[in-house]
């Protein structure tokens, strides 16, 4: 059996091994056109925090609650949406140069120094965009206290009542008790409002700027880790496939 096992385990690391440099081919070839699809995407942002303002300036009612910012709102799912895939890109690649790894020996070791630098870098970029993503749904956290100083305050209540009663009736001698039940219900509905305070407006307005600005500084961030890991792994692409010379490891392609 130790011996069957031995046999059976280089088998299952080199298939391992094969689907890992598949999916980091895959990862790599994509980077180029997620990177110009980003570019477009920023490109469609207007950065201007003047212009900003004065687009999503608001103005609070006395019957409707303040609504959702749908341009900030479809940025940051757009954001997100990035932000996974940039982080299952790097998976994939730190997976494969991991695996690439020979074993260390004495001397000859550059290559496997420049591969653990790449894998470290990777690492690095993912914990990085982690925490972005995971900051994400605190904008939805901040606007909501802020919109809902600019709303009315809607309150209901509902009440309901029964009540039982019984008359008493002599004929013929003969004494009969008629009972008589009945319910009622009603519901009432309260609205009010208050003065509206300028600078609370204006923190709803910022908060919604300083996000969009947020988002689209993130999503430069993605765009740059893509280019320099493209370009870290293009430049010592033989020091990763052969970190020891011809015949060291195999190649992506």
């Amino acid at each position: 059996n130790f011996f069957l096992h031995n046999s059976i385990q280089p088998t299952i690391m080199q298939a391992i091994r094969e689907q890992a440099t598949t999916d980091a081919a895959t990862a790599r070839s994509q980077i180029p056109s997620k990177f110009v699809e980003l570019t477009t995407f920023m490109e469609s942002m207007n950065a201007d925090p003047s212009t900003l303002g004065a687009k999503f300036a608001v103005t609070p009612s006395d019957t409707a609650p303040v609504p959702m910012n749908a341009d900030v709102a479809n940025a940051l799912e757009r954001t997100q949406s990035e932000l996974a895939g940039a982080i299952s890109t790097f998976n994939a690649i730190e997976l494969w140069i991991h695996l690439s790894l020979p074993s260390i020996e004495d001397g000859n070791n550059f290559g496997v120094g420049i591969m653990m630098e790449g894998a470290k870098m990777i690492a690095e970029a993912k914990k990085d965009l982690s925490e972005h993503m995971k900051g994400l749904p605190d904008y939805f956290k901040e606007r909501s206290a802020a919109a809902e100083k600019l709303s009315p305050k809607v309150s209901q209540s509902a009440s309901e009542s029964t009540s039982t009663s019984s008359d008493k009736e002599n004929k013929g001698g003969e004494e009969t008790t008629t009972a008589k039940n009945g319910s009622s219900s009603s519901s009432k509905k309260d609205t009010s409002t208050s003065s509206v305070v300028p600078d609370a407006v204006a923190h709803l307005v910022a908060i919604d700027v300083n996000w969009y600005l947020k988002l689209h500084t993130t999503c430069n961030r993605i765009r740059n880790v893509y280019a320099t890991v493209c370009d870290f792994l293009e430049k010592n692409e033989a020091r990763i496939t052969e970190p020891k010379g011809s015949g060291g490891r195999m190649s992506m392609y």
